[in-house]
């Protein structure tokens, strides 16, 4: 990514910061940048987010602005929000970057994420568990993160913006809860909030899908898949969601329950 961050002119009271990235396009770089710079409690006055080709020199300088075709997409993001202070001005580009790292990370692992998730519906026996994880690969999840974790928090399989030991995305404790509640026999998956705000598409608690990898029937890791629930996905009807659904239905229709 190239950033450049400054202050904008204008008269007096009426000084912003400015900033400009271009990077590879790829989804969620604008929510993301943005959520970057509305967390710190400032407004965005303007955005402009045009996707642009360039002609680049062997030293990766632009010489022209090229045709879509055999060229790369480029995203070029321009903000301008409210004035920050010399301090903030120069921790804003590492937090922005490393935001874009993750970013790359996750789109970069995607199709391997979404393909690890499938293979953990798979290995579910009970059909509506199953459904449950094929029903959050199909659009109902964005899928930021995958690793497998040991009883001691050893990570291992890391993908997206888990592709190494950190983030934690829970306490010891609460890890150790986890496998207890699949060694009792409990349900697959189990569905969680991590204790970690996503950086990627938009900043909310990271919601965690977990299932159990067995070894001659013992629970030796927790395959953990770690994203965000869809708009789609939260205004989804009671009724049409897998393992909810089943519940719904094994209630008394007679005590006047509406499942819409």
């Amino acid at each position: 990514p190239s950033l450049l961050i400054d202050s904008a002119g204008g008269g007096a009271g009426q000084r912003a910061t400015r900033l400009a990235v271009v990077n590879d396009d790829m989804p969620f770089l604008v929510d993301s940048i943005a959520g970057t710079i509305t967390a710190r409690g400032l407004t965005i006055g303007r955005l402009l987010h045009p996707v642009l080709s360039f002609e680049r020199d062997r030293r990766g300088r632009v010489t022209g602005i090229a045709a879509a075709d055999g060229h790369a997409r480029e995203s070029v993001i321009y903000l301008e929000f409210d004035r920050v202070g010399a301090r903030d001005r120069g921790s804003l580009p590492d937090e922005i970057l490393a935001v874009l790292a993750d970013v790359r990370a996750a789109v970069e692992d995607w199709a391997r994420m979404k393909t690890a998730l499938r293979d953990a519906a798979e290995r579910i026996a009970e059909r509506e568990g199953s459904a449950l994880i094929q029903w959050f690969a199909q659009g109902n999840l964005t899928i930021l993160g995958h690793r497998l974790e040991a009883r001691d928090g050893t990570a291992s399989e890391g993908l997206g913006i888990l592709r190494g030991s950190e983030p934690a995305v829970w306490n010891d404790d609460t890890r150790a809860a986890a496998f207890a509640w699949f060694e009792r026999g409990g349900g697959e998956p189990l569905l969680a909030k991590a204790d970690l705000i996503a950086t990627v598409h938009r900043r909310a608690p990271i919601d965690l899908v977990v299932t159990a990898r067995r070894e001659a029937g013992k629970v030796v890791a927790l395959d953990i898949t770690a994203g965000l629930w869809t708009s789609a996905a939260l205004a989804a009807r009671p009724d049409t969601v897998p393992v909810l659904r089943s519940h719904l239905a094994a209630l008394d229709i007679e005590h006047g329950f509406d499942a819409s």
